[in-house]
Formats: structure tokens, C-alpha cells, sequence
């Protein structure tokens, strides 16, 4: 039918509230995939550093409030 295929007609024949909930259960499962990215990288972190490394590196630091800490990026400027 016009090169259209169903799913599309399917979409664009919704009402518009229809299509605002459709966008608003896309956004939340979009989300949803993101915290779980987050939670599976703070489960790596902890299974690396173990689950008290917040407190290791404040013990670590110490009283550094006011130290300046300087770091240079590798960048390849060969391309």
C-alpha cells in the first residue's frame, strides 16, 4: 500500500494522547536500561576496589582539601 507498511500506519493512526504515552513508555524504558547500565557498573567497580572504596580513598586523600591535582590526557595526534 504506498510503500507504508502496517506498523507505521498502525502508529500514525493513534490519536495523539495515544502517541504522547507511546513516547512517554519509550523515555521510560530507555531509562530503565540506563539505570541498569549504572547499577551494572558500580557492581564492577565494587567487585574491582571492593565495597568499601569510597571509604579507602577518603583515607587515602586525607586532608587534601587543597591540593591542585593536574592531569594530561593521551591524545594521538598522529591522525
Amino acid at each position: 500500500m504506498f510503500g507504508i507498511n502496517s506498523a507505521k500506519l498502525s502508529f500514525f493512526g493513534k490519536t495523539p494522547k495515544e502517541r504522547e504515552e507511546r513516547k512517554l513508555w519509550n523515555s521510560i524504558a530507555l531509562r530503565e536500561a540506563e539505570i541498569k547500565a549504572f547499577d551494572e557498573e558500580i557492581d564492577w567497580v565494587r567487585k574491582l576496589l571492593g565495597d568499601n572504596y569510597l571509604e579507602k580513598l577518603l583515607e587515602k586523600v586525607g586532608d587534601a582539601e587543597n591540593e591542585i591535582i593536574i592531569a594530561i590526557e593521551n591524545q594521538n595526534y598522529d591522525s
